[in-house]
């Protein structure tokens, strides 16, 4: 009857599962109002029952819409609705590969398959929807229904309990679940299994403590496969539920008979006022009693003859074996006393002794028995033990020396494991009393007498390292390691690396690093791969400055532990120490701190490591390449202000001089250097504002009999941008015959991090050139460290000089020049070529700077040579001596007066030959003053 309910429910799941299906088939959303038109249509006519209309709409639908998922679920509904399967199946599986999440479309193809008997695939379907609606408690059931369609009823019942532990408080849920374990139960039963059907019933009583069937049946189960104490354990837990049912209250009373407990029987039926029965069972425990204790008979018989060897052992041993060591002693002294005393009864009395666990009173009979029994070997060997014993509990006092003594007498033993047992006792007294030398001459003495190989070369080892003899140690160990099987040796290995670090950490205390090095090649010699002793290896030859063995440990730390981080990060800072080119280090340990993102040490490194690489990228001038660097580098070790300091030099490079100063003011200057990084980031904040105003002051005078001299004043303006500079200014001269203006402009543009111009324009009404135009093309070439190449070339056309007779004529020039620039210094070299009235000639300059602490604050100098003046007095027009032997040097110094403001002094010396018997001085003191805001 059971099982036809069962049916019937698991069929009502399948149609309200069904049914809701049908409801959720119209739930569909559409962008498009025509396909949304067909959807609700045919759905409409469906719901009617006009199918056939409604298949002529999906029709029309799917031929302008034939990729719409909804109107496929809706013509696979169609067919199932015809039972027409493989087509309904065709449609439901093409609606799904439109839209794989159409719920609806997987809902009709589980009841395809379910009525097709798909079951496995009905399985998966339903496992797709549970995936999107896991709670929905109908689907799970309906699983529960297929798998027991399929004949899978494991795990029917499996899903079934744990619907149920999901669900606890569903009633039809606890039916279908009780029901199922009642079934399997039973089968159980019937084939034999009572275990199975035990754990079964315990699983019902759990779920239904309330029902006394389950209960009853449980506790038949157990008598059945006999075992009462559980039946009777169940009976008291039904009890307690049902505490006045007579079928358990005499359930629990033949068990307990049958047990033959009457104590708890006549206790329980006098609880419960069951007369009757407490009577009859009263009577039964006394003829129980009666029939099985001849205790009492035997006592008797000894009271009246306490000679008889036959009641004494009786009942000696019933005491014994309940216990009662007082009472059997009584008996026992009685005993001896009257029939005399024996060796057979002083060995009872000890045992007594030691049951009661009077040690002393123990002891003293052995030796009473060993002086009386001197060889009888049983006596001797509890003597021996006692002694053991003895010598055991001194260890534990601590009392080394009385323990040795004791030691020593067992050695006497006629038993050789006895005495090889006080050997090692000797040993580790002594090794406990700190006599390390008796210890090994015990530990030799040990290997002589005995037949088995104790490795006793490890014991040996351990004496040898607490005597400092460190060789032998090591020696002692690595003997019995060659000994060794390769499993065994594996596992003592691990001793031979304690044993050796212990070696290496006292030489390392006591600062001996090269013997400390000496026993790590000697453990590696046994141990090659010991991480450990290459760990130590490295350290030392880098303390030692070993370079040719810390790079060998290195490496074969790398090759035996490749994911190492240690190893890895070790050889990636040996390395940076030692190679030009840190890009391949760099790589390697950027992948382990990839890997290993917060290691300490893997960090330290990587922050060295991209320190130096980043500078080298700025030294080759791939400053794009050394920032994308820097700023990765800052990303695993975002507090670091030695990064933080070199992206600010890569700013300064890049000419972003605002951040570059915020970023280098996070450098830690030493005291020397506070003074000079100070003025550097006022450098840096001159450099970042955009807008200079200048004014200069030349002081010129020949040293010949007139005396003559000359000043020009200047005044600008530039504009500075990220890549450009616009500059305009004017030069003022006044001399004997007038005064003469000369204005200008100038740009200069940086292209790329290689490519820069440089364009000059200027005219002038009297003294400087009427007019002139300069250009330069600068090209930064990887050479020698870095060097800026200059190509240019210049026109001007000169005036007619109011204080000379010389006429209007015109120039041009060619300039090669090179330039060498560090944090330190800059060197230039200059060649101008001038070409005049058909005549060449050339002024070869030098110019050196070298940065106190910025290219703003520096000290000067430069010399210059050629057949012509330089090319500043030429646009000064100071002299026009021209196609004559020139020189001339100069020194100067410049620096930062305030965050904003520069000035700089510089003082220049000229010699000329003025004909073919004499040579002029020509001198120049120049003064310059910058405002940036």
């Amino acid at each position: 009857m059971n099982r036809i309910k069962r049916r019937i429910s698991n069929l009502s799941i399948l149609l309200t599962f069904s049914l809701a299906s049908s409801f959720s088939y119209a739930q569909t959303k559409s962008v498009e109002q025509d396909k949304g038109d067909y959807v609700t249509l045919a759905n409409k006519e469906f719901n009617n029952g006009k199918w056939e209309t409604g298949k002529s709409i999906l029709d029309k639908g799917i031929v302008e819409n034939p990729n719409d998922s909804d109107l496929h679920m809706l013509l696979g509904k169609y067919y199932h609705h015809l039972k027409q399967y493989d087509k309904a199946r065709y449609e439901l599986n093409k609606a799904i590969e439109i839209t794989p999440e159409n719920i609806d479309a997987k809902h009709i193809l589980v009841n395809v398959e379910t009525e097709t008997k798909r079951y496995s695939s009905a399985i998966c379907y339903v496992n797709e929807i549970l995936e999107v609606s896991p709670y929905l408690k109908s689907l799970w059931k309906k699983k529960i229904y297929l798998y027991e369609l399929q004949g899978n009823q494991v795990e029917a019942d499996r899903l079934r309990k744990r619907l149920f532990q999901i669900y606890p408080n569903d009633q039809e849920l606890k039916k279908d679940y009780t029901y199922s374990i009642e079934v399997e139960a039973s089968k159980n039963r019937i084939s034999g299994d009572i275990d199975k059907a035990i754990s079964l019933n315990k699983e019902l009583v759990k779920n239904s403590p309330d029902n006394l069937e389950y209960h009853l049946v449980l506790i038949n189960d157990f008598i059945k496969g006999g075992d009462t104490t559980n039946a009777l354990m169940y009976t008291e837990r039904a009890l307690a539920v049902f505490p006045h049912n007579s079928t358990l209250l005499n359930k629990k009373i033949g068990i307990l008979a049958d047990q033959k407990n009457y104590d708890v029987l006549l206790s329980f039926l006098q609880q419960n006022k069951l007369s009757k029965q407490y009577d009859y069972y009263a009577l039964e425990a006394a003829r129980h009693a009666k029939l099985n204790d001849p205790f009492e008979l035997y006592s008797k018989v000894l009271n009246t003859n306490s000679r008889n060897e036959e009641a004494f052992n009786y009942v000696y041993n019933q005491l014994v074996g309940q216990q009662q060591y007082e009472e059997a002693l009584h008996q026992l002294t009685k005993f001896k006393k009257a029939s005399g005393a024996s060796k057979a009864l002083t060995l009872k009395e000890l045992q007594l002794y030691s049951r009661m666990g009077n040690k002393a009173k123990e002891a003293s009979l052995i030796k009473e028995l060993y002086r009386n029994y001197p060889t009888d070997v049983e006596v001797q060997d509890a003597y021996y033990r006692i002694a053991l014993e003895e010598a055991k509990s001194y260890m534990q006092e601590e009392q080394y020396e009385l323990a040795i003594e004791k030691w020593n007498s067992v050695l006497n033993s006629g038993k050789q494991d006895t005495r090889m047992l006080a050997y090692m006792g000797l040993y580790n007294s002594y090794l406990a009393k700190g006599d390390y030398g008796s210890a090994l001459h015990i530990l030799n003495q040990y290997e002589l007498q005995s037949s088995e190989n104790k490795l006793l070369g490890f014991k040996k080892a351990d004496i040898y390292f607490k005597l400092h003899n460190y060789n032998s140690a090591l020696s002692a160990y690595e003997e019995e390691l060659i000994s060794l099987n390769q499993e065994q040796r594996a596992f003592y290995l691990k001793g031979y690396e304690e044993l050796c670090t212990a070696v290496v950490k006292e030489h390392n205390e006591n600062f001996l690093y090269n013997e400390s090095l000496y026993y790590i090649k000697r453990w590696l010699a046994h141990d090659p791969t010991n991480r450990t002793a290459l760990v130590y290896g490295v350290n030392l030859s880098h303390q030692l400055k070993r370079e040719e063995e810390l790079d060998r440990y290195l490496q074969k730390g790398v090759t035996a532990y490749p994911e190492d981080v240690f190893f890895q990060v070790k050889l990636a800072e040996y390395q940076g120490k030692s190679v030009t080119d840190f890009a391949p280090v760099y790589a390697v340990i950027l992948n382990q701190v990839i890997q290993q993102p917060y290691h300490e040490m893997a960090l330290a490194t990587y922050e060295e490591i991209g320190e130096k690489y980043v500078k080298q990228l700025i030294k080759e001038g791939q400053v794009d390449e050394a920032m994308t660097i820097v700023e990765e580098a800052l990303v695993y070790v975002p507090d670091s202000k030695e990064l933080k300091y070199t992206k600010g030099l890569v700013l300064e490079k890049q000419k972003k001089y605002a951040e570059a100063q915020y970023y280098q003011s996070f450098y830690a200057p030493s005291l020397l250097e506070v003074e000079e990084h100070k003025k550097h980031l006022q450098f840096l904040g001159y450099k970042s504002l955009q807008n200079e105003v200048g004014i200069e002051y030349l002081r010129s005078r020949f040293d010949d009999e007139s005396g003559k001299k000359h000043s020009i004043a200047s005044a600008y303006y530039t504009r500075h941008t990220l890549n450009n500079s616009y500059t305009i200014g004017a030069n003022y001269t006044g001399r004997d015959a007038g005064r003469g203006i000369q204005g200008h402009i100038d740009w200069s543009r940086t292209w790329t991090d290689k490519w820069s111009t440089n364009v000059n324009v200027a005219l002038a009404d009297a003294y400087f050139p009427k007019f002139a135009i300069n250009g330069s093309v600068f090209r930064e070439v990887n050479f020698l460290g870095g060097v800026e190449l200059e190509l240019g070339a210049g026109y001007r056309k000169f005036q007619e000089d109011k204080e000379s007779t010389s006429s209007d004529s015109n120039m041009f020039n060619v300039v090669f020049g090179a330039t060498k620039q560090t944090d330190q210094y800059s060197l230039n070299v200059k060649l101008n070529n001038f070409f005049n009235d058909g005549e060449w000639m050339y002024n070869l300059g030098v110019n050196a700077r070298y940065f106190l602490s910025s290219p703003k604050h520096f000290i000067a100098a430069m010399a210059g040579v050629g057949s012509s003046p330089e090319v500043e007095l030429i646009d000064y027009q100071l002299y026009d001596t021209f196609d004559v032997f020139n020189t001339n040097v100069g020194a100067g110094y410049g620096t930062i007066l305030f965050k904003n403001v520069t000035a700089s002094v510089m003082g220049t010396w000229y010699n000329y030959k003025a004909n073919d018997l004499k040579y002029k001085n020509f001198y120049n003191l120049y003064f310059s003053i910058n405002v940036v805001f």
